[in-house]
C-alpha cells in the first residue's frame, strides 16, 4: 500500500482511516437512496442515481474534510510495465470468473433452483440487451465505463485505503470485497462480485493505483456486454463452458501476471 509518511503530508491534510471509510459509505448510501427515490424510471436515470453518489461522495468527502487527495484516492498513474501486467491479468481473469459462475449455477440447478437462475438472468440481461441493441455506445458508457470509474473511486478509494491504514492490507482487501458484493444485492451475483472485489482490491494495493482496478473493472464489464451481444446475435449462449484448455491458458497467464505485480509490490515495500 502506498502510504506516504505522515510527516510528508501538509499539516492541513491527513490520511483516511476506518472511521472515514464508514462515514463515506454512510454519505454514499444516503445519496443513493435519495436519488433513487427522486430519479425518473428511465434506465439511464436509475444508473446515474447509483453511480453518481459513488463517485461524488468520496471526492466531496476528501476535499471537504481536507484529506490528502493523492494517498486517499490512490490516483497516481501506474508505469508501463504495471499497465501491461494489469491488462494481462484482467483479460485472463474473465474466463476464470466465467468458470466460477458456471460452477455456482450448476450447483444451484442441482439443488433445484434452476428456475431462479433463469429468472435472474432474464431480469438482469433484458434491459441491458435492449440498450445494447439500440445504442451500443450508450450501453458501453452506462454499463462499463461509469460503473468502473464510480464504483472503484468508492470501494478502492477512500474506503479501501481507510481500512488498510486502520487494520491490515489483507483485511482492507477482504472488507471492501464483502462490501462490493453486498451492494450488488442480487444473491446470484454476490459470489462472483466477491471474487472480483478481491481481484480489484489486490490490483489497487499492489500497483498503488486506483486506475489499475478501474481498467480491470471496465474490461470485465465490457466483456459481459460483448458476450451478451454475441449470445443475442447467435441466438445461443456464448461462453457457457468452453474447452478446459482455455481455463488452463487463462490460469497460465493470470497467475504469473499477479505474481509479478505482487513481487513488484513487495520490492517497493522493502525499500
Amino acid at each position: 500500500m502506498d502510504q506516504p509518511k505522515e510527516s510528508a503530508q501538509s499539516p492541513a491534510h491527513r490520511l483516511p482511516d476506518a472511521v472515514d471509510s464508514v462515514r463515506v459509505l454512510a454519505v454514499v448510501i444516503l445519496g443513493v437512496v435519495g436519488l433513487m427515490a427522486a430519479a425518473p424510471k428511465a434506465l439511464w436515470a436509475q444508473v446515474a442515481a447509483v453511480e453518481v453518489p459513488f463517485l461524488l461522495g468520496p471526492l466531496l468527502y476528501v476535499f471537504g474534510l481536507r484529506l490528502a487527495p493523492g494517498p486517499s484516492l490512490g490516483v497516481r498513474l501506474p508505469g508501463a510495465r504495471t499497465l501491461v501486467l494489469v491488462v494481462l491479468a484482467s483479460l485472463s481473469s474473465m474466463w476464470l470468473l466465467n468458470g466460477l459462475v458456471i460452477v455456482q449455477e450448476w450447483l444451484l440447478v442441482r439443488a433445484g433452483h434452476g428456475r431462479y437462475v433463469e429468472h435472474v438472468h432474464q431480469q438482469l440481461e433484458k434491459p441491458i440487451i435492449e440498450v445494447l441493441l439500440r445504442q451500443p455506445g450508450t450501453a458501453f458508457a452506462l454499463f462499463s465505463l461509469a460503473p468502473a470509474l464510480c464504483e472503484e473511486f468508492l470501494f478502492r478509494g477512500v474506503v479501501f485505503r481507510g481500512f488498510v491504514r486502520s487494520f491490515t492490507p489483507a483485511r482492507g482487501v477482504l472488507y471492501t470485497a464483502l462490501l462490493f458484493a453486498a451492494v450488488h444485492v442480487e444473491p446470484l451475483k454476490m459470489l462472483p462480485m466477491f471474487a472480483l472485489g478481491l481481484f480489484f482490491a489486490a490490483l489497487a494495493l499492489w500497483t498503488r493505483s486506483i486506475w489499475s482496478s478501474v481498467i480491470a473493472h471496465a474490461a470485465n464489464n465490457a466483456a459481459v456486454l460483448f458476450v451478451a451481444k454475441l449470445s443475442h446475435d447467435l441466438s445461443a449462449p456464448v461462453g457457457e463452458e468452453g474447452p478446459w484448455s482455455v481455463y488452463v491458458l487463462s490460469a497460465a497467464v493470470f497467475v504469473p501476471a499477479m505474481a509479478l505485480l505482487w513481487g513488484d509490490y513487495r520490492e517497493a515495500e522493502s525499500r
